[in-house]
């Protein structure tokens, strides 16, 4: 599963810094920083959702993620 780069909500684009070509696999082969917010569960040990920066619309993840190092900013939370 690739990093969101659309709100499904407002549609906005989360597309932020080109990642250098050389340097792609070591962020899941991601092609761009993403400004969407990851929203890791302590518990759980994991990303459990999205949150968008511009609307605050909030949805589950579904699947797993790439790995590599991330391309978009962690808060601490939980998603009922």
């Amino acid at each position: 599963m690739r990093v969101p780069m659309v709100c499904p909500k407002c549609q906005v684009d989360f597309r932020a810094k080109e990642i250098e070509p050389a340097k792609r696999g070591l962020f899941g082969n991601e092609t761009h920083f993403s400004r969407v917010i990851g929203i890791y569960d302590e518990e759980a040990d994991t990303t459990v959702g999205w949150l968008c920066p511009d609307c605050r619309h909030a949805w589950r993840r579904v699947g797993e993620l790439s790995s590599g190092l991330r391309t978009f900013d962690l808060i601490s939370g939980r998603l009922e």
